[in-house]
């Protein structure tokens, strides 16, 4: 995580005070509690609050389209969730779908949501590694061989 102005010490004081346990924390902080801390004025708590704001969309940065685009300069990422697995948006969306399902205790509600959804995610998916197997080879098939497409170690 590469955030200007959250050094290691900040880090530090961060846990220290109780504020941050676990990394979705850093996310909660905000400019008023930050500017309380130790050598950390209001001008500084905000610039922290931004650059984490911005570290939250940062990982595809333009390389994130709604469509399926190849840029003429387009890169392999492999960095944040993208480390592990291919399509982590696509997982993420997938949880929130099985976790409303599970809210409605019905096994056919689970089903009738998961299943198409499931396959046009696949399908979306197919598309987007057929055209960046054909834009990236051969690093996108060595990225393809080392990752799973949406849980980590499994599928």
């Amino acid at each position: 995580m590469d955030v200007e102005g959250l050094g290691d010490k900040l880090v530090e004081q961060l846990v220290d005070s109780g504020l941050v346990v676990t990394l979705a924390d850093l996310y909660k902080l905000d400019v008023t509690t930050l500017a309380q801390l130790e050598r950390m004025g209001t001008k500084s708590a905000q610039n922290l609050v931004d650059g984490l704001l911005r570290s939250k969309h940062t990982t595809l940065g333009r390389f994130f389209t709604v469509d399926v685009t190849i840029e003429k300069d387009h890169e392999l990422v492999e960095r944040g969730p993208f480390r592990v697995v291919r399509h982590p948006s696509y997982t993420g969306v997938l949880l929130a779908f099985v976790g409303l399902a599970l809210t409605l205790r019905n096994w056919a509600a689970l089903l009738v949501i998961l299943v198409p959804i499931g396959a046009a995610f696949i399908h979306r998916m197919n598309v987007e590694e057929d055209a960046l197997s054909r834009a990236l080879n051969p690093h996108y098939a060595e990225y393809m061989k080392r990752t799973k497409r949406l849980v980590p170690f499994v599928y």
